[in-house]
């Protein structure tokens, strides 16, 4: 049969009915065990991949000038697509090892019901200018520089090979065909024969490094699965001085890791449905599920290293976790993300059109349920998709966590769209309060009814809800960034003991809720928990600016696990910056201590609204029961578990403690506009 399809090439843009299963197209040159091996892979040369690291008689054709072939004038015009299941792939010609080879291709369309054999690409668009050419069926297509160094990275020497590349496969000037062609994103990235995982040049000679760390890395942890249960976080932890920990290597990964791919919103859902994926840096091959296992083991076992490398989004290695369900379950000891989550992660990464923050993570299992009511449509403009999208979640899911992601400063507070409809372009580096709360119970009013199924009305561009009012902000900082000093803490934490005269804390040190509060309840755990509770010592002595622990009952066990162990206050200080970037902290009218939005100030009001897991910073219009969501809060309680040495936060659940319910308190209706 493939013998058959080979004679019988259709010509350009035309259906194969058979669906072109070709395994000639195939690279037999990548190992079906995907494994990094020091060899060139066959039919590849380093001239043939990036031949301008190779000599300069390839200066022309990199940019786009063809040798030796005339150029056509004509330009490429797309023949429209099935309304179905139809896509084009990009038959890409061999080349013949000469640096002047320029790129030759033919587009076929083909329905994926018929499984037709291809491979797709994954890269970084880049730049949008297209400042080169690919000759494309007889005619001129324009392609922008990165696409270019992609194919050339790409192509054999010896045999044609078959693949499907977003920017060249979907006609980017028709919006209609854009947006059902992202829609099918998720069958077409899980049906490819593979991924191809294109991160350009090795320019500093460090893949070959970095693939055999991952590749040891890996094996070592599948290794030690073999010799211990599978129970959840069951993996042994090592010390700091041995081997993975000590590998120098980790600099050439996270040099891998630096590189643009990495930074990318779509790949994400490219690499994630992948049946087989695997890194291309340089002439180096690397198995993309041996990366995500060298970092996840050293994302919950090498706390040090976190501190020092460079760190693939935690999307990726969500990602990782459900594909790998026995490994992830050993080494991690959190739930998987929500669609919610993966949002508000993916606001940090790229995307070329703000819209695809949404569109760009449809493809993924957990958006299945979201797909049910919205498709992308590339021809409304971006808040607009925002607004539909949260009001359509709500309604459909009746789910408040949608408040975690509303993170307001001042300028997106004056964007033209409701305050409560997250804007997922803006980038929150740092919240750690997200993940906290979505483990977290709803709050429920106390004197709920029989029905209290729905927590929301959308009205309009009104979400109508019912809360309490429980505080008031009274005084707050300057919005903190990554690199606060610990110098600057100190001055916080003067700031914090110079307005703390009417503190609610009154049975613990008040500098316990202020270590609280800074970390969101969280801590950097390392194999002995004492020796992180001496961290955490060190740092308060470094917050009094050097004076000793003070004589409180409280902080008893923090003064026998100093004396246990030498604590090390800059890896709780790097938890502090990451945690506090772009929030303020405040102390409130009660005397309570908490972290707020950037856009909090004096006078804000502190919240309950029933149906969410975290108090919530509103501020009131100028109508009578209006106000706008500025976003979630952490607040300390005044309370500290039976078993625990640090206060609860305010909140419901486990290590959670609900204050308000001892201030005699009345629930009202909260119109959020």
């Amino acid at each position: 049969m493939d013998q058959q399809i080979r004679e019988n090439i259709p010509e350009p843009n035309r259906v194969l009915e058979h669906g072109s299963r070709d395994d000639s197209n195939l690279d037999e040159g990548i190992r079906r065990d995907g494994r990094p091996r020091d060899a060139v892979p066959r039919g590849i040369t380093p001239a043939t991949i990036f031949p301008e690291q190779v000599t300069d008689v390839a200066s022309n054709a990199v940019h786009g000038d063809v040798i030796d072939q005339e150029v056509p004038t004509e330009r490429y015009q797309y023949a429209p697509l099935s309304p179905l299941n139809e896509i084009r792939c990009l038959v890409l010609e061999s080349g013949t090892g000469n640096a002047d080879d320029s790129l030759v291709c033919s587009l076929y369309h083909h329905n994926l019901d018929d499984k037709p054999e291809f491979e797709a690409i994954s890269y970084v668009w880049g730049s949008s200018h297209k400042t080169h050419t690919i000759i494309c069926d007889g005619q001129r297509l324009a392609i922008t520089e990165n696409l270019h160094t992609c194919l050339l990275q790409t192509r054999l020497l010896d045999r044609k090979r078959t693949l499907w590349a977003d920017s060249i496969c979907i006609n980017q000037d028709d919006l209609k065909e854009k947006g059902h062609q992202v829609g099918m994103m998720s069958r077409i990235y899980s049906e490819a024969r593979r991924v191809l995982i294109c991160l350009g040049p090795d320019e500093n000679g460090y893949a070959k490094d970095a693939a055999g760390l991952v590749s040891e890395v890996s094996q070592w942890v599948q290794t030690t699965l073999e010799l211990v249960n599978s129970k959840r976080d069951s993996f042994p932890y090592t010390d700091q001085d041995e081997w993975p920990h000590s590998d120098r290597r980790w600099a050439a990964l996270s040099s891998m890791i630096d590189l643009s791919w990495f930074d990318r919103g779509w790949v994400v859902q490219e690499a994630s449905l992948a049946q087989d994926a695997i890194v291309l840096w340089g002439v180096t091959e690397i198995s993309w599920i041996d990366v995500m296992q060298a970092f996840a083991w050293a994302r919950t076992r090498a706390p040090v290293l976190l501190m020092t490398v460079n760190w693939p989004s935690a999307l990726h290695t969500d990602a990782y976790c459900a594909k790998c369900p026995p490994e992830s379950r050993a080494l991690f000891n959190f739930k998987p993300f929500t669609f919610l989550q993966i949002l508000y992660y993916g606001r940090n990464l790229d995307f070329e059109d703000r819209r695809d923050h949404i569109y760009g993570f449809l493809g993924l299992p957990k958006a299945a349920m979201v797909r049910r009511y919205l498709k992308p449509n590339y021809e409304l403009p971006y808040l607009q998709v925002c607004f539909e999208f949260a009001s359509s979640y709500i309604n459909a899911t009746q789910d408040l966590d949608l408040f975690t992601c509303v993170n307001h400063d001042d300028d997106t507070l004056l964007a033209d769209i409701p305050s409560w409809a997250p804007q997922w372009h803006v980038r929150r580096r740092g919240n750690r309060m997200l993940m906290q709360s979505l483990m977290k119970e709803p709050i429920l009013p106390v004197s709920k009814g029989a029905d209290y199924a729905a927590l929301a009305t959308v009205q309009g561009n009104i979400l109508k809800v019912n809360g309490l009012l429980i505080d008031r902000i009274m005084w707050t900082t300057q919005v903190l960034g990554y690199s606060t000093s610990i110098e600057e803490m100190i001055e916080l934490w003067a700031w914090f003991e110079e307005h703390g005269n009417d503190s609610a804390y009154r049975t613990f040190h008040p500098v316990l809720a202020f270590l609280t509060a800074i970390q969101f309840g969280t801590h950097v755990w390392g194999a002995d928990y004492n020796a992180c509770i001496a961290n955490d010592a060190e740092y308060v002595v470094r917050l009094q600016d050097g004076r000793p622990l003070p004589s409180h009952p409280s902080l008893e066990f923090f003064r026998g696990a100093s004396e246990e162990h030498h604590g090390d206050y800059t890896i709780t200080h790097n938890w502090v910056q990451r945690c506090l970037a772009g929030h303020r902290l405040c102390i409130t009218s009660r005397g309570y201590c908490g972290v707020v939005p950037a856009a909090a100030q004096e006078g804000d009001v502190c919240s309950i609204v029933f149906g969410t897991k975290s108090p919530s910073i509103i501020r009131q219009t100028g109508a009578e029961g209006f106000f706008q969501l500025l976003g979630e809060a952490f607040f300390v309680s005044t309370r500290v578990p039976e078993d625990g040495i640090y206060p609860s936060r305010v909140a419901s659940g486990g290590n959670s403690h609900e204050d308000w319910l001892e201030w005699n308190l009345q629930e009202q209706e909260i119109l959020l506009c």
